[in-house]
C-alpha cells in the first residue's frame, strides 16, 4: 500500500501508475485499487468523480482500453492478445468497450490510420497503361493457376465452432436467464445446419468467464471457430456484442451489436445465427432454414415460459449429478407453458427428456410420465427432433432398443448436431454389443460433442464406450488410447481394468498382459466379484484348467445367492466351468453343472437379438457335443453382416469350441467370417480417418 499525492493532477497520475502495474490481471477493480492508494473505497470515488468526472470503475476500464489502443497501433499482436493483455478475460466485451469508448472497433485501427494519413500523391501511384494490363494478367494467372492447384484433390474442411457462454457483469438471476436463453437458442439454431458442427451448451457452459485464451478453448473442443459474447440489459432491451473468432488464429474475423427487446428472445438469436451463418460461409438448404426460422409457439407467454423452463433445463443437465435441482425447477415452467398453449409440442418433449433423466436406473417410478409426454410430443408434432427423441426414450423405458434406434436415427437427419441423441445411440451399443460403421460414427460422435473438462466421470464413461465398440471393431490401438483415457480421468473405478484387459487380449492374441492387470486388481480389491469372473475366463482361455476350477470355486463362494442370474455373462460363466470339470474328468461336479446349464439355457436364448441368438446356440451344441448342429448354426451365423472381434478369438482358441476344431467346413465358415470382419474392420478405420473421429 503505498499513499499518493492528493493534488488533482498528481492523484489521478499516481492512480494510472497502479493500475498500470496491475492492467493484466482481469480481477484488479475498485477494491484492489483503493487499498493500493491508501484510501477507503467511499473516498477514492469521491475524489476520482470531483477530479475526472467519472466512477472508479470506468477510469480502470479507460486506462485498460488507452493501453489497448496503443498496442493496437504500434504491435503485431491480435485483438485477442491484446484483450488478454489489458485485463479483459472476454474478447467480445473488450470490443465492446472499445467501440463505446472510440466509436469504432478494434479491428478498424489499420484502415483509420490509412484515412487518416494523407495519401501518396496520385501521381506516383500511376502505373504506365501497358505495364498495368501486363502485371494484371500475370497477376490473374498466377491466382488462376493457385486456386486450381489448391482445390484439384483437396477434401472439403467442414466447419467446426463452438458458440461460449456470454459475458454479462452483476444481473438478477431473471436477466441472467434471458441472456443465456439468446445463446441457447443461438445453438440450437445452428445445430440444425448439417454443413457446420456445433458444440452443444451442455460441452461449452465449462467456459463461461474463461481463463485461457480463444485459441486453448478452441484445442480443447476440437472447433476452429469460437464466438463469444457480451451482453447488457437496460429499459426492458437486451443489447448483445457478438465476435467470431478464428480458433486457429486467434483473431477476430468479424463483430456485431445487436439489440432486441426481452421479450423477443428467439427473434434475436434468429438475427445472430443468421449473421453467423454469413460470415462462416456455409450453405444452408431450404429446409434447414425452415427448422431455424420455425415458430415454437404463436402464444408468446408460452414461449417465455417455454424459454424460461429451457435455460434451467440445459442449466441441470450439465450438472445433473451435482444434488442440482435445475431439473426438477424446469417442469413447472414447461407445465406452464403447456397451460398456455395445449400443442405445445416442444415443452412436451421436454418434460419427457427430463423424467428420463430423473429415472436414472429406476425407470419404473417415472415410464408413464415418460410415455404419456412422449405420445403428446408426437401427436401434435412427429416429425420434429425433439419429438423424435423423446419417442426413442420412451421404447428405451419399455426396453424396445430396436425401434428406439430408428427414432434417434431419424432425429438425426432433422438435427445433425444433436448431440443428446449421438449420446443415446452410444449408450444403447452398450447394452446390445453391436459392431458397425453407424455405431462406431455414433459412438465417437458422441464423445466429440460432449467434451467437458470439468465432467471426468461423464467423459470418462464416454471414453469406456468408444474404447468398447473400437475393440469389437477390431481396433485395438485406438480403443486403448480411449480406454486409457477413461482410467487417467477416473482410476478408482474397476471396469476400466476389465475393458483393458479384453483390449489386450486381443491386441496381443493370448492372456498374459491382462491377467497380469487382473490379478493386480484382485489384489487390491478382492471383493470385487466381475473382475474375478473375467480372470477365471482368461484362466480358462488360456487352458490352465486346475486353476480356473479353484478360481470358478472362489468365484461361486462369493456369490450370496448361491446361484448365478441367467444373463449371458454369468451363464457362459457355467458354461465354461462345465468344460473345464469335462478337462479335469470330474465328472459328479460335471454332471451337476451341466444340469444346472441346461435350466439356465432355456431363460438365457431367444432375447439378446438374432446375433446373440445364433452365436450362443452354438456354444451351446459345442458344449454338449452336437457337432452337426454346431456347424448348421455356424452356416446361419456366418450370413450376419458384422461380427465382434471377441468371437472371432473364441473360435479360434475357446476350448468351448474344441469340438469342431478339426472339422474342415468350421475351418472354412470360420475363414469366412474372417474376411467379412477385416473388412468391416478397415472400413471402420477409413471412416474414422476421413471423418477425423480421433
Amino acid at each position: 500500500m503505498n499513499a499518493i499525492n492528493t493534488s488533482n493532477g498528481d492523484f489521478l497520475n499516481s492512480l494510472q501508475e497502479i493500475i498500470q502495474n496491475n492492467l493484466k490481471d482481469p480481477e484488479f477493480g475498485v477494491s484492489v485499487l483503493a487499498r493500493e492508494a491508501g484510501m477507503s473505497r467511499s473516498n477514492l470515488h469521491r475524489k476520482v468523480f470531483a477530479s475526472a468526472k467519472i466512477s472508479v470503475s470506468q477510469f480502470i476500464r479507460h486506462e485498460r482500453l488507452k493501453t489497448g489502443l496503443k498496442l493496437l497501433k504500434h504491435t503485431s499482436s491480435t485483438v485477442s492478445e491484446i484483450a488478454y493483455e489489458v485485463g479483459f478475460n472476454n474478447v467480445s466485451y473488450f470490443i465492446k468497450c472499445f467501440h463505446d469508448y472510440y466509436g469504432y472497433s478494434p479491428g478498424q485501427i489499420g484502415n483509420r490510420e490509412k484515412e487518416e494519413v494523407s495519401a501518396i500523391k496520385e501521381s506516383k501511384m500511376k502505373i504506365k497503361p501497358v505495364y498495368f494490363i501486363g502485371l494484371m494478367i500475370i497477376l490473374v494467372s498466377v491466382i488462376s493457376i493457385l486456386l486450381y492447384s489448391n482445390s484439384k484433390g483437396k477434401s472439403y474442411v467442414k466447419k467446426t465452432i463452438a458458440v461460449l457462454p456470454p459475458y454479462f457483469e452483476n444481473l438478477e438471476p431473471e436477466k441472467t436467464s434471458k441472456i443465456n436463453s439468446t445463446v441457447i437458442q443461438l445453438i440450437n439454431n445452428l445445430s440444425y445446419i448439417k454443413d457446420l458442427e456445433i458444440k452443444p451448451w451442455t460441452s461449452v457452459n465449462q467456459y463461461k468467464d474463461p481463463e485461457q485464451s480463444a485459441s486453448k478453448i478452441a484445442k480443447n473442443l476440437n472447433v476452429n471457430f469460437i464466438v463469444e459474447s457480451s451482453a447488457e440489459i437496460s429499459n426492458n432491451n437486451i443489447q448483445i456484442s457478438v465476435s467470431l473468432i478464428s480458433g486457429h488464429e486467434d483473431k477476430i474475423v468479424w463483430s456485431q451489436p445487436f439489440e432486441e427487446n426481452l421479450d423477443n428472445i428467439l427473434q434475436l438469436s434468429k438475427k445472430i445465427s443468421g449473421e453467423l451463418v454469413k460470415q462462416l460461409k456455409v450453405q444452408v438448404t431450404p429446409a434447414e432454414k425452415q427448422r431455424i426460422n420455425k415458430v415454437l409457439t404463436s402464444n408468446k407467454q408460452a414461449e417465455i415460459y417455454y424459454l424460461q423452463g429451457d435455460e434451467l433445463f440445459n442449466r441441470g443437465k450439465d450438472k445433473m449429478w451435482d444434488g442440482n435441482n435445475d431439473l426438477l425447477n424446469a417442469i413447472p415452467w414447461y407445465k406452464k407453458a403447456i397451460e398456455q398453449d395445449l400443442e405445445f409440442a416442444a415443452a412436451y418433449a421436454e418434460l419427457c427428456n427430463i423424467y428420463y433423466l430423473l429415472s436414472g436406473n429406476s425407470i419404473e417410478m417415472y415410464k408413464n410420465n415418460i410415455t404419456k409426454y412422449a405420445s403428446l410430443a408426437m401427436l401434435y408434432e412427429p416429425n420434429t427432433d425433439k419429438s423424435l427423441y423423446a419417442m426413442a426414450l420412451s421404447l428405451e423405458a419399455v426396453k424396445d432398443y430396436e425401434t428406439a434406434v430408428i427414432y434417434l436415427e431419424k432425429a438425426l437427419e432433422y438435427n445433425p448436431n444433436f448431440a443428446d441423441a449421438y449420446l443415446e445411440l452410444s449408450a444403447i451399443n452398450t447394452r446390445q454389443d453391436i459392431s458397425g460403421p453407424k455405431i462406431v460414427e455414433y459412438v465417437l460422435k458422441a464423445l466429440r460433442f460432449a467434451t467437458n473438462e470439468n465432467d471426468s466421470l461423464n467423459m470418462a464413461r464416454l471414453h469406456i464406450q468408444a474404447a468398447h465398440a473400437l475393440r469389437q471393431a477390431g481396433l485395438y490401438d485406438e480403443a486403448l488410447i480411449h480406454i486409457n483415457r477413461s482410467i487417467s480421468l477416473n482410476p478408482d473405478i474397476s471396469i476400466f481394468y476389465i475393458e483393458k484387459s479384453e483390449i489386450l487380449i486381443l491386441k496381443e492374441q493370448n492372456v498374459d498382459s491382462a491377467n497380469r492387470l487382473l490379478n493386480d486388481l484382485i489384489l487390491q480389491h478382492p471383493e470385487f466379484l466381475n473382475t474375478k469372473k473375467y480372470f477365471f475366463k482368461n484362466l480358462f482361455l488360456n487352458r490352465e484348467f486346475e486353476k480356473a476350477y479353484t478360481s470358478f470355486k472362489d468365484l461361486f463362494e462369493l456369490n450370496s445367492n448361491g446361484n448365478f442370474d441367467n444373463d449371458i455373462p454369468k451363464y457362459r460363466t457355467i458354461q465354461r466351468f462345465v468344460v473345464t470339470l469335462e478337462h479335469l474328468s470330474f465328472m459328479k461336479e460335471f454332471d451337476l453343472y451341466r444340469k444346472i446349464l441346461t435350466e439356465s439355457h432355456i431363460d438365457s436364448t431367444h432375447t439378446f437379438g438374432p446375433y446373440f441368438d445364433s452365436y450362443e446356440l452354438i456354444r451351446f451344441y459345442c458344449v454338449y457335443h452336437e457337432r452337426d448342429k454346431a456347424i448348421q448354426e455356424m452356416r446361419n451365423f456366418s450370413k450376419q453382416k458384422y461380427f465382434l472381434a471377441q468371437h472371432i478369438y473364441h473360435f479360434e482358441f475357446s476350448p468351448v469350441f474344441d469340438v469342431l476344431r478339426g472339422n474342415k467346413e468350421y475351418q472354412e465358415i470360420l475363414a469366412e467370417i474372417k474376411v467379412k470382419f477385416e473388412a468391416n474392420r478397415d472400413n471402420i478405420r477409413k471412416m474414422i480417418q476421413e471423418k477425423e473421429l480421433l
